[in-house]
């Protein structure tokens, strides 16, 4: 700013000159703030709501068009199968791990390891300690294998090699029961923590894991639901049909026809490796490969 200028501003010249200025701009500004109201009510009233409207709708028709395509997806055969395949594999294996592991001390018992006749405290503290060495030799060990190899060996291999083992075993352990009752528990107690060891390095981890992997991201929380609720169904089986199924054939309680019932557990184990031949691979697959899985 002008010495000049300076002296009329001091002096009061031009002061005029320097209100009307302030005035003009104060107006200037007014003017704008107004209008950005203005603009501001006009966008929220014209524009907002239908965006927002429009979004529910979108919203809806989304869920509507992914519910069309996951049923256009599974009409196909290919995917289905895969559905199918690891539901079954999941039901079946909770039929057997369920219909075990929940009655493990009635097993222990009816061998002789916790025998009933005794005191209850006895009993009790036997079937601990075999639910203890079943665990400890068997189902733990399992999980940290299938930890260890489930990337170097693959989901299938380790599934594959599951059923078999397990299917194998209880066949044993049910083809072999009164032998084993009169000749050594300990051997059936080891034979029923091998079952164990390939249940949890085998299928309770894959049947998991292949579900989670095998479906493109749009359909893999139902898909995966469904798997699972298999499972759960399979264990609600196992649930009510043991004891029922343990007392064919003989006095109530007597669980006469359970060596029948591990048969018949390793049978559904060995069924599950048809039923495995459904589901792909996916070691060393991203999800990003399964995206495009026949869409």
């Amino acid at each position: 700013m002008s010495h000049r200028t300076h002296g009329k501003l001091f002096t009061g010249e031009g002061s005029n000159d320097t209100s009307s200025l302030a005035i003009e701009s104060f107006h200037d500004t007014r003017r704008a703030h107004t209008c950005s109201i203005s603009s501001a009510k006009t966008l929220t009233t014209n524009d907002v709501q239908p965006v927002i409207i429009g979004d529910k709708k979108t919203q809806k028709q989304i869920r509507q068009e992914n519910f069309q395509d996951f049923l256009m997806y599974f009409q196909r055969w290919k995917n289905l199968k895969v559905l199918l395949g690891v539901s079954l594999c999941w039901f079946l294996m909770d039929i057997a791990f369920y219909g075990t592991n929940l009655n493990q001390a009635l097993i222990l018992s009816s061998m002789g390891f916790a025998p009933e006749d005794e005191a209850p405290w006895d009993t009790l503290f036997k079937q601990a300690v075999g639910n203890l060495i079943l665990s400890g030799l068997g189902a733990f060990p399992g999980y940290i294998v299938s930890v260890l190899l489930i990337e170097k060996m693959g989901r299938k291999p380790i599934q594959y090699l599951g059923f078999i083992m397990v299917g194998i075993w209880f066949i044993i352990l049910g083809a072999a029961w009164h032998p084993l009752q009169e000749a050594s528990v300990a051997a059936f107690v080891v034979i029923f923590a091998l079952a164990q060891f390939f249940f949890n390095f085998g299928p309770n981890t894959t049947t998991f894991v292949l579900p989670a992997e095998v479906f493109p991201t749009r359909h893999r929380a139902k898909a995966h639901g469904i798997a699972s609720a298999s499972g759960k169904l399979g264990a609600i089986v196992a649930t009510f049909a043991f004891n029922a199924l343990a007392d064919v054939g003989g006095p109530e309680g007597e669980r006469h026809f359970l060596p029948y019932v591990l048969i018949i557990f390793g049978i559904l184990m060995l069924i599950c490796i048809f039923f495995t031949t459904w589901i792909p691979e996916t070691k060393g697959k991203s999800l990003e490969e399964f995206e495009n899985y026949e869409k």
